[in-house]
C-alpha cells in the first residue's frame, strides 16, 4: 500500500464503512495492512477499469458494473473495490483472536 493510500483511507474510513456497512479501523499499522487485503484503491476510474480487464469486462464498463452491484464506490476521483470474501475471512480471524 502506498503512503497516499494509507492517508486517504484514514481520511475516508467513515464513508467507506457507511457505504459498505462494515467496521474497518485505521488505529494501528496492522489495521491498515488488513485494509489493503479488503480494499483495492485506484487513483481514478481509468486505473480501476484497467485492473478489471481480465474479468471479461469491457474496460469502460468495469466500474459502472461493479458499482451497480455494490462492490465498488467512488469518493472524489478515487475508486475503491471492496472484496467481501476477504473482509469476511479477516473478520472471522479477528473474532477468533479476541476469544483466545
Amino acid at each position: 500500500m502506498y503512503a497516499w493510500e494509507k492517508d486517504w483511507i484514514k481520511r475516508h474510513i467513515n464513508e467507506i464503512n457507511d457505504y459498505y456497512d462494515i467496521d474497518l479501523r485505521c488505529e494501528t499499522e496492522e489495521d491498515l495492512q488488513r485494509n489493503t487485503i479488503i480494499l483495492d484503491i485506484y487513483e481514478n476510474e481509468d486505473a480501476f477499469n484497467e485492473a478489471f480487464i481480465g474479468w471479461h469486462l469491457r474496460k469502460e464498463e468495469a466500474f459502472k458494473l461493479l458499482s451497480s452491484e455494490g462492490c465498488a464506490m467512488k469518493i472524489g476521483k478515487v475508486c475503491i473495490y471492496f472484496n467481501e470474501m476477504n473482509y469476511e475471512s479477516m473478520r472471522k480471524e479477528m473474532i477468533a483472536e479476541n476469544f483466545n
